[in-house]
């Protein structure tokens, strides 16, 4: 299974990576200027820290203006040491506080109250991969797959995707193991706010789906177990 691409310097063509923790350490030794997971971050993936709260805390307060993160009360504030913060991330109160221990969290993403709050939080802790100007508004993202996010869970949020306030909030929280959301897709005030909450374990929404406000909202809320949403399915206003 293709789980990633990388470019390192002074190499071409790219290398190309078939284990997960191969590709992550690799990315996390700092030796790679350009990541490529499949269709979720953008070529913008540099300039990130990984480590405790502290640690990164620490980091983002002695970044330039535009590059800060970790701005506000309790934001960045979790437990364990694996997480990996990029430039201008978790901005707001509480944003990516309590989050998965293991979690990426790309550039300019999570701004806003409470955004990405609990995200993939479980025993264990969830891998979690936000991609570039994600989850970018109040609430967004937040307690996604919270209640499963448990070791061997897998939560992937492609760039662009979830924008607004409240979109992508508590989205499969109850009951998934795997949620993937594809780039640009869940734009739009609550888009895919709940989406498969109650039941499902596996919840896939494809690049630019359920665009618009309210679009796919409660979407299978408490019967439907595997959730799968093309790409460009417009799905508006769900409810």
């Amino acid at each position: 299974k293709l789980v990633g691409a990388i470019i390192l310097d002074g190499v071409d063509p790219a290398v190309v990576m078939t284990d997960d923790d191969a590709f992550n350490a690799l990315f996390n030794d700092g030796n790679v200027n350009l990541m490529l997971y499949p269709d979720v971050f953008s070529a913008e993936m540099e300039d990130c820290k990984t480590g405790t709260s502290e640690d990164i805390t620490a980091w983002c307060e002695a970044k330039d203006n535009e590059k800060q993160c970790c701005i506000g009360s309790e934001a960045c504030a979790w437990s364990g040491g694996g997480v990996t913060v990029c430039r201008g991330s978790c901005n707001g109160e509480k944003s990516c506080s309590n989050i998965s221990p293991v979690a990426f969290i790309g550039p300019e993403s999570c701004t806003g109250y409470q955004s990405c709050v609990s995200l993939g939080q479980g025993e264990g802790g969830a891998t979690v991969k936000v991609g570039a100007r994600t989850c970018t508004s109040d609430e967004s993202c937040a307690h996604l797959g919270a209640d499963q996010g448990g070791a061997g869970a897998s939560f992937v949020i492609g760039s662009g995707a979830c924008d607004e306030s409240e979109a992508c909030a508590y989205l499969g929280s109850k009951s998934a193991t795997s949620i993937e959301v594809g780039p640009g897709a869940c734009v739009g005030h609550s888009a895919c706010y709940n989406v498969g909450k109650g039941s499902a374990t596996s919840v896939s929404i494809g690049q630019g789906a359920c665009a618009g406000e309210l679009a796919c909202m409660y979407l299978g809320e408490y019967s439907a177990t595997s959730i799968d949403i093309a790409s460009g399915a417009v799905c508006q206003h769900g409810r």
